[in-house]
């Protein structure tokens, strides 16, 4: 772990809850690059959004089935056949027009989170841009108090001319 990186932990870790927004954090360069370096060794955690969105092997069962056994309603079916007809698709980019008006996000974003709980559909998700929150993980913390305690316990061990008179005392 390079030096900027630890910095940004002893500094998380002063922050209040061991949390911060990013936006907050203006004078620290390649930001994003230390959160993604530090998260995939689990010392930190971030808020995530929704990247894109999959149709899951239960989703394509269902639209395989007759209009009249399905159990979703006309606004759903139209946003599973179209994340099904993309194949892979950013959420922001569905745009379906029901009885001449264009769903809105909200409930797009209401519909997606159905689907993911039922399974019907798989979700990859990024860090956050607006408003990401980063946090110290359990394990992060335990990274932090471990280097705390080795510096404690190594700033507080004799200096070697302290060992040479302590042994010369003892000597004679």
């Amino acid at each position: 772990m390079d030096i900027d990186c630890l910095k940004f932990l002893v500094r998380l870790y002063e922050c209040r809850g061991h949390r911060v927004y990013l936006a907050n954090w203006k004078n620290i360069s390649d930001k994003d690059k230390i959160c993604e370096y530090l998260e995939a060794r689990g010392l930190i955690d971030f808020t995530r959004q929704v990247a894109t969105v999959k149709t899951a092997a239960a989703g394509q069962a269902l639209l395989q089935l007759k209009r009249g056994d399905l159990s979703i309603a006309e606004n759903e079916l139209r946003v599973l056949q179209k994340i099904a007809k993309s194949g892979e698709i950013a959420p922001s980019q569905i745009a379906i027009t029901i009885n001449g008006q264009l769903l809105k996000a909200k409930e797009r974003q209401l519909i997606i989170d159905k689907f993911c709980e039922q399974g019907l559909i798989s979700v990859a998700t990024k860090k956050a841009k607006d408003k990401c929150e980063v946090w110290l993980s359990p394990k992060g913390l335990d990274c932090i108090r471990q280097v705390n305690d080795y510096f404690l316990a190594w700033e507080s061990s004799p200096t070697p001319q302290e060992q040479a008179i302590s042994n010369d005392e003892t000597i004679l």
